[in-house]
């Protein structure tokens, strides 16, 4: 006879209904129930603004670990690592993009290749035109410039 999960579930949901001393990842009496979710690890794209504030809101919960800080500005890691080893009692990964965490995570067997995941579009800016180039370069230019109430101007030149 083949095993399959239907047929395991039902048997493990009555053998626990007729051996109630019996839970499938741990004991009843131990009043702990151990396995992958006993703490829940997240990754935080994006670490200026509101990442930070999201950072300090994961920090907040029991039980949660910020393990991955994904950003291209290297600069903040530091910060932001030190914050959440003496809040979190953990040091997070650091990655400049998405697929440097991603191949670091698949190389560890956690496999993305059915994850939804939508990222954004990657914005070429060139300082000397201070205009971007590439896909999306049009859109992006127009919130170069805007008009601003008085007394907030922005100047022509630098």
């Amino acid at each position: 006879m083949q095993i399959t999960r239907r047929s395991f579930l039902k048997g493990t949901v009555a053998a626990n209904a007729a051996f109630p001393l019996f839970t499938i990842a741990g004991t009843k009496a131990s009043g702990r129930v151990l396995g992958a979710n006993e703490v829940i690890r997240v990754g935080i794209a994006g670490i200026h603004g509101q990442g930070n504030a999201h950072i300090d809101q994961y920090l907040g919960f029991k039980d949660v670990q910020v393990t991955h800080l994904i950003d291209p500005d290297r600069s903040l890691f530091a910060a932001r690592c030190e914050k959440i080893r003496q809040r979190g009692g953990n040091t997070p990964k650091c990655f400049p993009d998405f697929e440097n965490m991603r191949s670091n995570l698949e190389a560890v067997g956690v496999n993305l290749t059915n994850t939804k995941y939508q990222l954004g579009r990657v914005l070429k800016f060139d300082p000397k035109r201070e205009r971007f180039v590439g896909f999306g370069a049009r859109k992006a230019d127009a919130f170069l410039s805007r008009n601003y109430r008085p007394p907030f101007v922005v100047p022509t030149a630098v």
